[in-house]
């Protein structure tokens, strides 16, 4: 694995350092490379090749570009971002073996579903939606519906004569017998339609 850091003094690329690395892990601190030359790669950077690095562990360096640089731009730190073993220990402590239980209940609902392609509704855990009950229902939606639609026209119709009983008062005969209005048609003779005065001078059609 290749190591790389780059050193700078003022903000300058320096080359010509004689950079070395340190190499701890960081579980124990223990130092793994002790201040290891760095290959000069120009442009202010610097190479260590770390031909023992494990992924499995957890490693911080420092890289140390020489008393030639300013004390603020000398070191530069880094880590590998893994931490495979510190990752590893704790699954290791809080999972669970997958046994042989485990193995039979998946096969058992992958069974269950192949068994039932043509019979879905006798599936445990699927939906019994019954499409002839729903139908029903939906019969039902549309009768009053229709219902709904019939009583309006049944409306409109009354309006529309209740227009005309008006129209043709304005200009046609009418007597008054008792409690019965008389309205006559054109030819002033015959009834075209009569109405009884009742409960307080309301008109009920006759």
């Amino acid at each position: 694995m290749f190591i790389v850091a780059y050193f700078t003094a003022r903000g300058t690329p320096q080359a010509g350092l004689s950079a070395t690395i340190r190499i701890r892990r960081v579980s124990t601190g223990a130092l793994v490379i002790t201040d290891a030359a760095m290959v000069d790669l120009g442009d202010g950077l610097y190479r260590y090749d770390f031909g023992g690095y494990d992924p499995t562990i957890a490693y911080a360096l420092r890289c140390d570009g020489s008393a030639d640089l300013p004390a603020e731009e000398r070191y530069v730190f880094g880590a590998n971002e893994n931490f495979r073993e510190d990752i590893q220990s704790a699954i290791l402590a809080d999972s669970t073996p997958f046994d042989g239980a485990d193995i039979a209940l998946i096969l058992s609902d992958t069974d269950e579903l192949q068994q039932n392609q043509g019979n879905w509704q006798t599936a445990t855990g699927f939906s019994t939606f019954d499409p002839a009950s729903e139908e029903v229902n939906i019969g039902a939606v549309k009768g009053l519906a229709v219902a709904s639609v019939d009583d309006f026209k049944a409306s409109v119709a009354a309006l529309n004569q209740f227009v005309a009983d008006v129209a043709k008062l304005t200009g046609n005969d009418v007597t008054l017998t008792g409690t019965v209005i008389t309205i006559y048609a054109d030819d002033g003779t015959t009834p075209w339609r009569t109405y009884d005065l009742v409960n307080g001078g309301r008109v009920r059609l006759t």
